[in-house]
């Protein structure tokens, strides 16, 4: 891989989904989408319209047809119903007492019963006919007169109740449905004499179904007004609830004012027809291959130009943003950019990265160019007053030496005086000493003990200091006269005026996250919160302080050049409570951090 194509893999990968090559390929991506949505509406409205087309055809051969079978049958069954309904002698056989039937002679019976069979309207389809008085519980059929507990045809009530037509087994070995069974009511003036029952043959009901199909479908059903299946190509089904099956839908719809649906459901067409009595409706299922195979090229010519797009996408992005970056990648260069973003500055891609640092570079150099001579002055002040310090401190050295000699040749013995300058020309010799600006923790703190020793002499013992200062931090490195600033401080400023009688000092250690934390501590007058305040500003101002707070901010300012801006001085008063100074260095043992 060359060492462009690694440049451009490293902007995408840092940038992402804001990179150029991904606005690119968003935007033709998107483009192609829109491409392809406005192919698939036509597609789809070509496809709607064909669909359209078929299911008309479809309706034409088959549906408009179908209704013959229900003229044939229920012409057929609704002739005999009126020839037997309005016959006065089967009315008055219906409403006769069991013991007047009895009475009948056999002849007689036969006579009647040849007599009103012989006005039938004879059918190929409709097997046998009975007639059932619901007062006399007689069963008149073809052949006989007897009570319906003694009749042959056990199976001709429907089992679901009412009297809807239902398939039933009457004769068949194997127990598959061998007829269908209509009732009617005969009703009169004296209210509901009894039924008129009818067995239609069921396979001969179902050739004259196939008859009246122009084109045979794959499955058929009949279906009564109360929903339940009474003929279906698929046996499984019969006298089941259409409710809750793969037709109930079509169904539903047949029910509704035109009578008729025709849909096209996963590549099968579903059509229902209610018949002119809308007693029954006809349900018919037909594979249509034409259709599936035309949605199936609608599809398949839909997601190869979903794929077909989304590469050509690609590939334009690549080219185009393979042009750009070949100038991204001469200006980052040009102006030291990394290549690699931090987290959240990528947010506008490359080029917003790029002009955000470039602004972020002439921001920091017009910074600079603005602090340039602020530093110059403070570099000048810092050189001013470091050979001052070192003019002063050698000049007051040999003096107190010649003091302490000269008292020494009058009393010709130590004093309190003597004490007080050989302890002030050992803490200003030591501050001489410049090469070294770390020292022992145990160093700092012999020194600051002979500094606290001078002013107890001064004061006459009027304080204390405490040192809790654990002995295993001895070797610690700190930076140099750190603590005499902090002390001079707290006598001055806290003890020597302060009402309290037992006035002390507490100077402490301890060990925090790497740090070294020295903590001086007094009970002296405190600070007003005002004071307190300005005293935290001129800590944070990175300027040489000049005034009364130059040894406080003294310490403060070469703790962080040397250490950083994590590092430093901090104050904690309560007026008329104490004072707490806390002086946080880098944890640093004798052989480095």
């Amino acid at each position: 891989m060359s060492s462009k194509s690694k440049l451009y893999r490293s902007l995408i990968k840092n940038f992402r989904f804001r990179s150029v090559f991904f606005r690119f390929f968003s935007f033709f991506a998107v483009l192609s989408v829109i491409i392809l949505v406005f192919y698939g509406l036509i597609a789809y409205r070509v496809y709607s319209i064909s669909l359209g087309v078929s299911l008309s055809q479809y309706s034409e051969k088959n549906l408009a047809k179908t209704t013959g079978i229900f003229d044939i049958i229920v012409e057929n069954i609704e002739k005999n119903y009126y020839l037997i309904s309005n016959d006065e002698s089967i009315k008055a056989l219906l409403v006769m007492d069991e013991s007047d039937i009895k009475k009948l002679t056999y002849r007689y019976k036969f006579d009647m019963i040849s007599g009103i069979f012989l006005k039938i309207v004879d059918s190929p389809a409709v097997e046998s006919i009975y007639v059932y008085g619901y007062g006399n519980g007689y069963i008149l059929s073809g052949s006989e007169l007897i009570p319906s507990a003694l009749f042959y045809d056990k199976g001709w009530q429907n089992p679901g109740g009412g009297f809807m037509p239902f398939a039933r087994v009457k004769y068949s070995v194997n127990r598959a449905p061998d007829t269908i069974t209509f009732t009617k009511e005969i009703n009169s003036d004296k209210g509901v004499l009894g039924l008129v029952i009818f067995n239609v043959k069921y396979d001969v009901f179902g050739n004259m179904v196939d008859q009246y199909f122009e084109q045979m479908p794959d499955n058929v059903y009949i279906i009564s007004g109360d929903g339940n299946i009474f003929y279906a190509t698929e046996p499984t089904l019969l006298n089941a609830g259409v409710f809750g099956s793969a037709i109930e839908s079509i169904y539903d719809s047949a029910l509704g004012i035109d009578g008729r649906s025709v849909s096209y459901v996963k590549g099968s067409i579903l059509s229902a027809i209610m018949s002119a009595d809308k007693q029954f409706v006809i349900v018919s299922s037909s594979s249509n291959t034409e259709i599936y195979t035309f949605n199936k090229r609608i599809t398949t010519l839909t997601v190869f130009g979903g794929v077909i797009g989304l590469l050509l996408s690609f590939l334009l992005a690549f080219f185009l943003s393979a042009f750009q970056y070949r100038y991204i990648i001469q200006i980052i260069s040009l102006v030291g950019l990394p290549l690699d973003a931090e987290k959240g500055s990528a947010a506008g891609g490359e080029l917003s990265y790029i002009t955000q640092r470039i602004i972020g570079i002439i921001d920091r150099d017009k910074r600079i160019e603005e602090e340039l001579p602020l530093k110059f002055a403070e570099i000048k002040k810092a050189q001013s007053i470091a050979l001052q310090n070192q003019i002063n401190p050698h000049f007051i050295l040999n003096a107190l030496n010649a003091v302490n000699l000269s008292i020494l040749a009058e009393t010709h013995s130590d004093c309190v005086a003597t004490k007080i300058v050989s302890l002030l020309s050992e803490l200003l010799y030591d501050n001489l000493k410049t090469k070294r600006y770390l020292v022992p923790l145990s160093h700092e703190i012999q020194q600051a003990k002979k500094y606290v020793e001078i002013e107890n002499i001064r004061s006459m013992g009027q304080f204390t200091v405490e040192w809790n200062i654990d002995e295993t931090m001895y070797g610690c490195q700190t930076i140099k006269f750190i603590l005499q600033p902090i002390l001079e401080n707290s006598i001055f400023h806290g003890l020597i005026n302060s009402p309290v009688k037992e006035k002390k000092i507490v100077v402490s250690s301890r060990k925090s996250s790497e740090k070294l934390l020295l903590v001086i501590s007094d009970n002296g007058l405190g600070i007003s919160s005002a004071d307190l305040e300005g005293i935290r500003d001129r800590l944070a101002d990175s300027q040489i302080q000049e005034d009364d707070s130059i040894g406080l901010c003294n310490v403060d300012k070469r703790i962080k050049l040397l250490s950083g801006n994590g590092y430093g001085v901090s104050i904690d008063s309560t007026e008329g409570k104490g004072t707490t100074v806390t002086v946080t260095q880098p944890l640093i043992n004798g052989s480095g951090r």
